[in-house]
């Protein structure tokens, strides 16, 4: 019976995950950013500042050299994988109720490697949270 248990509840993980549940986000750190429904967007807590400061330091870390510039209210950070996929960061401020926020937006030039960009995305996170 207890085996059975198990199995069911390994199952609805399972069935969950791939449905896409958003509560399941919320238990793993890799996951638990608020993102749009295509995964291209963060919203991170910090002045817009203080995130371009610490994403460019993240994509540094991640041994990507980032060319920063700033059109208007947003921060471009620009870049490019080692497979030569190019990709741009858009960072705005988001003022809410709670404090301030920054929108993180990845654009890709040409072809995506999604699996990159949403290890950067939690990367830029994470590092946030410091």
């Amino acid at each position: 019976m207890n085996t059975a248990m198990r199995a069911v509840c390994a199952g609805g993980l399972a069935f969950l995950a791939l449905a896409g549940c958003d509560s399941l986000n919320n238990y793993a750190g890799f996951f638990a950013l608020q993102s749009d429904g295509a995964g291209q967007d963060r919203v991170v807590a910090g002045s817009l500042e203080s995130v371009a400061q610490s994403t460019q330091a993240t994509l540094t870390q991640l041994g990507f050299a980032a060319t920063r510039s700033q059109k208007g209210d947003a921060i471009y950070l620009a870049s490019k994988t080692a497979t030569g996929a190019t990709f741009t960061l858009v960072l705005t401020q988001v003022d809410e109720k709670d404090g301030k926020k920054t929108k993180v937006h990845l654009e890709w030039q040409g072809a995506k490697d999604d699996s990159t960009g949403f290890h950067i995305l939690g990367q830029v996170e994470a590092n946030t949270r410091r």
